[in-house]
């Protein structure tokens, strides 16, 4: 489920036929890697929302007056190095034994100062730029937080024989889509880059079939980030 990064850069050179060449420097090549593995996880997680989840129990910053507590998004991230873990989607909220709703400033009047919890009709959390607010809130109990993540982009990697997590047997993927993005300037590379992506897309379309599910269930019609948005 990985490759090296070392293997990365030269199969993506490969790919757009530059072996050897000094044309595009390391540092250049990582930066578009991390593009590119951002862009593939993100197709991942959104395919299947669990297939790298972890849960997390941030420490809260509490507001007795208001009964609320809070915490900034970068505590839900965990690990150090090549085994740094970075928060992507919050997917469930618990504490108390309790189930937090995700809602929207215009309606929770608990996210404006002059309001408390108890305007609240049930537990609910808001994100307003890298806080999480949630209310209800107590000191004694730390809120379970369920999210997923994306693991180590190539250029945090701590060398080139470090390797970059990603579904097995579709590890071209990368490279193919670091390849084309590296040729796309125009001129008589265009029309390589496009091949490049063409080959990429296929493969992706099947991995992330492949991801999407691992029990023979039907998984055609799926719920929303919300769903009440479909009357639940």
């Amino acid at each position: 489920m990985s490759i090296l990064r070392s293997t990365l850069l030269a199969d993506a050179r490969e790919f757009a036929d530059a072996t050897g060449s000094t044309r595009w420097l390391d540092p250049l090549v990582l930066r578009v890697a991390d593009l590119v593995f951002r862009r593939e996880w993100s197709g991942i997680l959104n395919a299947n929302k669990m297939y790298r989840a972890a849960v997390r129990t941030p420490a809260l910053t509490l507001d007795s007056t208001l009964g609320r507590g809070s915490f900034d998004l970068s505590a839900l991230n965990s690990g150090a190095g090549d085994t740094l873990q970075t928060f992507y989607r919050i997917i469930a909220v618990r504490a108390d034994r309790m189930t937090y709703q995700l809602d929207a400033l215009d309606r929770i009047p608990g996210a404006m100062t002059t309001i408390n919890s108890l305007a609240l009709a049930s537990p609910a959390y808001w994100v307003v730029g890298t806080t999480v607010s949630l209310s209800p809130a107590r000191a004694s109990t730390a809120p379970s937080v369920l999210v997923n993540y994306t693991p180590v982009a190539p250029s945090l990697l701590a060398d080139s024989a470090s390797t970059v997590e990603f579904p097995a047997g579709y590890e071209s993927i990368l490279s193919m889509e670091l390849g084309a993005l590296l040729l796309a300037k125009g001129g008589a590379e265009t029309q390589a880059s496009r091949d490049l992506k063409f080959l990429a897309d296929e493969a992706r379309g099947d991995m992330l079939a492949d991801v999407a599910r691992f029990t023979t269930n039907p998984n055609t019609v799926q719920h929303g980030d919300t769903a009440s948005e479909w009357g639940c």
